[in-house]
């Protein structure tokens, strides 16, 4: 009895002294977990600036796929390959990535240059879609003696995939009959 009385006592006690302010509360979870967020051993200690700005997703718009003109051809090369797939617009790291066996310095290179990049039409069997041919047409920037060299390495390394590159020029474009007959087996 005694021990329940005591207990007693130094609850009450507890409790007046919080009542006079001499104990505090326990922090609040908001307040621990700011603490806690600005404590040394987070994880994001590392981050020089850890008030860095989110993207306002807000931001964009719509962009289309293809221009009037690559529409176009679009439904040239379905007509001329109807029995191939014709697939626009596809992204290089779709079909190309890096050799397994080379540096990280050498694979981070080659990621670089394949990261925005797209084809502009693939050529595929429809029924397994394994890559025929990559056609590439070219507007008026292609025009240019830099865009050309641009376009030379860029055929190189896509060459050098295994891929075969076809390239027309906006200003002579094929028939649908030479088309078709570039695809011949």
């Amino acid at each position: 009895m005694t021990y329940i009385i005591l207990g007693l006592l130094i609850v009450l006690a507890a409790i007046v002294a919080f009542a006079l302010g001499l104990l505090k509360a326990a922090p609040d979870s908001v307040s621990t977990a700011q603490s806690l967020s600005s404590h040394t051993f987070s994880r994001n200690s590392y981050r020089k600036d850890k008030t860095s700005p989110k993207p306002n997703y807000a931001n964009v718009v719509q962009h289309p796929l293809m221009d009037e003109h690559e529409i176009g051809f679009f439904y040239v090369l379905r007509e001329a390959l109807p029995h191939l797939c014709v697939l626009p617009q596809v992204a290089f790291s779709a079909i190309i990535q890096p050799q397994k066996d080379i540096s990280y310095s050498e694979k981070s290179r080659v990621l670089g240059y394949i990261k925005n990049r797209r084809f502009d039409y693939l050529i595929c069997d429809p029924v397994t879609f394994d890559v025929l041919a990559n056609i590439e047409l070219d507007g008026r920037a292609h025009e240019k003696q830099a865009q050309a060299a641009n376009d030379a390495k860029r055929d190189k390394l896509v060459e050098a995939a295994g891929y075969r590159v076809i390239r027309y020029s906006w200003r002579r474009l094929p028939t649908k009959e030479q088309i078709a007959a570039s695809f011949v087996s």
